[in-house]
């Protein structure tokens, strides 16, 4: 079989292939994907999606102070009903803040106002470098008078309607006067919006790497070891707590009305930091804070007695457990034994072993309600109450997203008060030389206030033209 060496002209060559029209399946699956995109597109910068999701999340967190958080789920398979129980696992309620739905519905939020913001983001650049942008209202006007002299009184009626001098543009025709006021009013939309972005993302760091736990410790002990609230898991802080003393002030009731921990931190070995902790004035280190959040007595810590010499001088003693002390102005020792917090009529009570010289060590009862006072050698002793021995529970917080939040809370209020207190407005008159006349040609913008902006505008030019000495005529909007 031979071949010439000619094609037939049905047969197409690869030129020709080239240009062929693409199959109809791989067209319409070329349209369907730029449908999709754009679907995505405009449901990401939707109104209505941001409204939609802060809807659902107003209505998640009704449901979160509802429900209590965080709690166990052994706790509703107790009290709630199958079906609810069901529903509260499925959905994470018992810890709702914390949950896959509730991150995703904030992430989601966030990615809906970042595309609003890139979508509005090259208009606001071009109104800010340019004066291309769309004027709110137009109107001309015919003078007599030549560009040179209007302007001058163009310029002194306008200056007090936006108090800046225009930029002035010179050419052989027009001359172009064009006044900008407050465009950093441009600045408070992408500042609302990036505001709230970054306050979601400090959020959602601090919910994801942060976390909250519970320390107890005993004054005069230290400990680094805490239990997550959460979870239950027990970690390790990167420094020591030490508690050097707990203090109680209780009012005249007897209801408590401070109580406070006096704590140092000791890092490698090093005390790095030192300070009170109470109520609603937490200690914070390397992000790390530590809040006042219980307290309970888990022992004593003295017993404070009353002793009254042969002279009846009195004066007050304190005996800490478990050492001999020298009662003042004696050669007598006291040694604490043991308390009694009032198991009998007595009242609350101490057993002290006391040793006078020249006499045999003996053990002595003293007790808040005994009538007579026990008299050691020269010395009559009286029981007058106990300090107790606390352990200080403190709640452990860590938020790595805090700074964050603040930043945004930063720009939010920056944001609103832009937003506020400025009004971007732009005005441009253009002075035309046409026919022996010239031609007053004014556009202006205003983003707040916009009708009262071009009332305001026409009366300050055409009061101008009708001050000048050219005369005007009727001009047209």
């Amino acid at each position: 079989m031979t071949f010439s060496g000619e094609f037939s002209a049905n047969t197409p060559t690869r030129h020709g292939a080239d240009k062929m029209p693409r199959p109809e399946n791989e067209r319409q699956s070329s349209e369907g994907r730029g449908a999709l995109f754009s679907e995505a597109i405009s449901f990401f910068t939707s109104v209505k999606t941001t409204v939609t999701l802060l809807f659902i999340l107003a209505a998640a967190s009704v449901v979160g102070t509802v429900v209590p958080q965080p709690a166990s789920l052994e706790h509703f398979q107790r009290t709630a009903s199958p079906f609810v129980f069901r529903l509260i696992a499925l959905l994470d309620l018992h810890d709702l803040f914390r949950s896959w739905w509730f991150l995703g519905l904030l992430a989601l939020l966030a990615v809906n106002l970042l595309a609003c913001l890139i979508q509005r983001a090259p208009g606001i650049v071009t109104e800010w470098c340019t004066s291309s942008s769309k004027p709110l209202f137009m109107f001309s006007e015919t003078d007599s008078g030549s560009p040179t002299e209007i302007k001058a009184t163009i310029i002194s009626a306008v200056r007090p309607l936006l108090g800046c001098a225009p930029t002035e543009v010179n050419g052989w025709r027009p001359v172009v006067l064009t006044w900008v006021k407050h465009r950093i009013h441009l600045l408070g939309f992408p500042l609302v919006h990036c505001s709230i972005v970054v306050i979601l993302a400090g959020g959602l760091i601090g919910i994801i790497q942060g976390f909250k736990g519970h320390v107890s410790i005993k004054e005069g002990e230290s400990g680094s070891t805490f239990t997550v609230i959460r979870t239950g898991e027990v970690r390790t802080l990167p420094f020591e707590i030490a508690v050097d003393r707990f203090t109680l002030t209780r009012y005249p009731s007897g209801e408590p009305k401070e109580y406070r921990s006096d704590v140092r931190l000791i890092e490698n070995g090093k005390e790095v930091l030192a300070g009170p902790i109470v109520v609603n004035a937490p200690l914070t280190y390397h992000g790390i804070s530590l809040y006042q959040a219980d307290y309970r007595p888990v022992g004593v810590r003295a017993v404070e007695l009353g002793l009254t010499g042969p002279a009846e001088k009195q004066e007050d003693f304190t005996l800490e457990p478990y050492m001999d002390a020298v009662l003042p102005g004696t050669e007598i020792t006291a040694r604490l034994l043991s308390v009694d917090p009032g198991s009998t009529k007595r009242g609350m009570g101490a057993e002290l072993r006391v040793s006078v010289p020249g006499e045999e060590p003996r053990t002595i009862q003293v007790f808040e309600s005994d009538s007579a006072a026990e008299k050691v050698g020269p010395l009559f002793i009286r029981f007058k109450g106990i300090r107790p021995l606390y352990s200080t529970g403190l709640q452990i917080g860590y938020d790595p997203g805090a700074n964050l939040v603040w930043v945004g809370c930063g720009l939010l209020i920056g944001g609103f008060f832009i937003t506020m207190f400025t009004n971007y407005r732009r005005l441009t008159i253009a002075l035309e030389p046409e026919n022996g006349h010239t031609l007053v040609k004014v556009s202006g913008n205003s983003r707040r206030l916009k009708a009262e902006f071009r009332t305001a505008v026409e009366d300050a030019v055409r009061g101008a033209l009708r001050s000048n000495a050219g005369g005007t005529s009727p001009g047209k909007a």
